[in-house]
């Protein structure tokens, strides 16, 4: 027999009885002489040792967990914790059937898996090994590296989440690939193994900031700011090296000096915006460079930036400072699969999901309760829904198109069909007149909704499954994202690319969503779990991701007054975002619980007259305002 790897393998059998305990022997020597070193624990704990905490140092140390069924077994309540902490920490189980249960009932967990039939004088000794084997060496690369990272995991927790203990460099980035690349594949990793991945990205990220924030971020988003507003300025600011706040000061002078030169009557208007634009630009980079220590600062510096100008540099400091922590407004959890899809109707009124479950479900958005029956006729999970622009129509895709009747809830015609493999995305055009779908089979398709037809050829590029596709609201873009990681403009009468891909997901890119003004995009991300928002215009990442699902974003929607961003999660929750920026500045203001000091204002506005930036809170340079105010 060819050997073909190497487990470890716990077997449970904590309480059985004297008549089986032979004949399990035979089958734990039987796995042993086919490369599986069993820890039984019956046999495997020294004596003196805590017998529980050593079990389940077994479990978590096994690739797989053999729990021999028999009425005694399941009679058990230490098997049952056993198998309960197997579950815990996601092994594979294997259920082996030596006795069947009489009247006892089996747990769930393990009856709806496969059993394997091992019944002495019944079933074939040697095949029910060679399965079991099959079994365990099934995707083993994957099975061992699951046991090895949880073990990790177990280490950090146990140890109080100690730093050093989390991943690092490449580790890091294998970890994160063998789960994102495989995430369809069991075993599923656990909460502990999300988290401590999680929590082993935010240390590098929060590591890389420590380093760069203080200068790095300062000359990134002035170099940034060097393009949209400087392009004209003098090449030997690009060779400066000076820190960053010198940097910004000097920005900020002669940025002032070459507005007030160049004013004339015809031209004023646009050097007061670049003016603006500069000096909005410095604030936001100052506001993101004293997040961490100066919060109340940073919250001040980023409203005043968006007051002075307002381009992704400032939307990226207020978005950033105001979704510091999570700005959830609901959960969502009805559904008894994934969530794959969710949508808005175009008035905002109620909201659409579509699950592994097979069903689409209708949502109030105001109380958050389910509208009706699910619609059901997809024989396979729904993987997108979308309104029709007048919202009487609903588009879903599985393996097929279906077109709905929201108003009746019966399916409207044939479903279209072309894509060789499952349809992942299905998005409306504006005018609703066309229907774009993206697939597993890596290409797009446009169709005409009134006859049903495909238009034109598939628009190929990526190389990998198209996960998501959307429309501008002009339609004249289609936008798309992939499991290769990138997302891609399209524009929609030459059917030919815009530009270079967009790039910054760690793994997939699983749903891509316009905002109604068509200036912001939102996508999901795959195992890195983030929301992450874009500059339609420049291409440029808006501030930093939107982390809080505990499982990869399936979906993202824009609600039709782009004051709410959805997002669906293999989590099985739905949560709405704050996206309106003037409740951001709200939120900057309530957090700050202050107006700006003498100093500071003095500092960052010189020659300016002070104001109140928040209202709701006192100004704390009294004693200047009526001379303003006189002026």
């Amino acid at each position: 027999m060819e050997s073909v790897g190497f487990s470890w393998l716990t077997i449970s059998l904590f309480l059985i009885s004297r008549k089986d305990i032979k004949f399990a022997g035979k089958i734990v020597q039987a796995l042993a002489e086919n490369d599986l070193d069993t820890w039984v624990d019956w046999e495997s704990i020294p004596k003196g040792e805590d017998w529980w905490l050593q079990i389940q140092r077994g479990i978590e140390e096994a690739d797989a967990f053999l729990f021999l069924i028999s009425p005694d077994s399941i009679k058990s309540n230490v098997c049952g914790d056993e198998l309960d902490h197997a579950i815990a920490n996601g092994k594979r189980i294997l259920p082996i059937i030596l006795r069947e249960p009489e009247n006892e009932p089996v747990p769930e967990t393990l009856s709806k898996l496969n059993w394997i039939f091992c019944r002495e004088g019944q079933d074939d000794f040697d095949k029910v090994i060679e399965e079991t084997r099959k079994t365990i060496h099934t995707d083993f690369e994957r099975l061992n590296f699951h046991t090895e990272l949880q073990v990790k995991a177990l280490k950090w927790q146990r140890n109080g989440h100690e730093k050093s203990l989390l991943l690092r460099g490449k580790e890091l980035e294998n970890a994160e690939s063998m789960l994102g690349l495989k995430s369809g594949l069991k075993p599923h990793p656990v909460n502990l193994q999300r988290e401590y991945l999680m929590r082993s990205r935010q240390a590098l990220e929060r590591q890389r900031k420590q380093i760069t924030v203080s200068l790095g971020l300062g000359l990134i988003f002035v170099g940034v700011l060097a393009v949209f507003a400087w392009n004209q300025r003098n090449s030997a600011i690009a060779e400066t090296n000076a820190k960053a706040t010198a940097l910004i000061n000097e920005e900020f002078a002669v940025s002032t000096a070459k507005a007030e030169t160049n004013i004339r009557a015809t031209a004023q208007a646009e050097a007061e915006e670049r003016t603006r634009q500069a000096q909005s630009g410095q604030l936001a980079t100052i506001a993101l460079s004293k997040l961490e220590r100066e919060f109340d600062l940073a919250s001040l510096l980023s409203i005043e930036s968006m007051y002075m100008y307002d381009n992704f540099l400032s939307r990226g400091s207020l978005f950033t400072i105001t979704h510091h922590n999570l700005n959830l407004l609901r959960y969502i959890d009805k559904h008894t699969d994934n969530i794959n899809s969710v949508v808005f109707s175009p008035d905002g009124e109620m909201l659409v999901s579509g699950s592994d479950d097979g069903s689409i479900r209708l949502w109030d958005v105001a109380t958050a309760q389910q509208i009706g029956e699910p619609l059901k006729g997809h024989t396979v999970g729904v993987n997108s829904v979308i309104f029709s622009p007048n919202g009487k129509v609903l588009a879903s895709g599985s393996r097929s198109i279906r077109l709905w009747d929201v108003a009746t809830a019966q399916q409207i015609g044939d479903p279209l069909t072309g894509h060789t493999n499952y349809i992942e995305s299905v998005v409306f055009s504006p005018d609703g007149e066309m229907l774009a779908s993206g697939s597993y089979d890596e290409s797009i398709r446009l169709w005409d909704v009134a006859t049903a037809q495909q238009i034109g050829e598939p628009l190929t590029g990526h190389t990998s499954s198209v996960n998501s596709v959307v429309f501008s609201p002009d339609g004249e873009m289609l936008v798309s994202g992939s499991d290769d990681g990138s997302i891609r403009l399209w524009d929609v009468a030459t059917e030919q690319q815009f530009g270079e891909p967009l790039m910054g997901h760690t793994s997939s890119v699983l749903s891509v969503a316009f905002s109604p003004d068509g200036e912001t995009l939102a996508s999901g991300g795959g195992y890195d779990q983030t929301i992450r928002l874009w500059d339609v215009d420049t291409g440029q990442q808006i501030g930093e991701p939107l982390m809080g699902h505990t499982s990869s974003v399936k979906s993202v929607a824009f609600s039709p007054d782009g004051e709410m961003l959805a997002s669906g999660s293999g989590d099985r929750t739905i949560q709405l975002h704050n996206m309106d920026i003037k409740s951001w500045m709200n939120i900057a203001c309530e957090r700050a619980i202050r107006n700006f000091r003498k100093g500071e204002w003095k500092a960052f506005f010189p020659g300016e007259c002070y104001r109140s930036t928040c209202s709701q809170w006192p100004a704390e340079y009294e004693d200047e305002r009526p001379v303003c105010q006189a002026q």
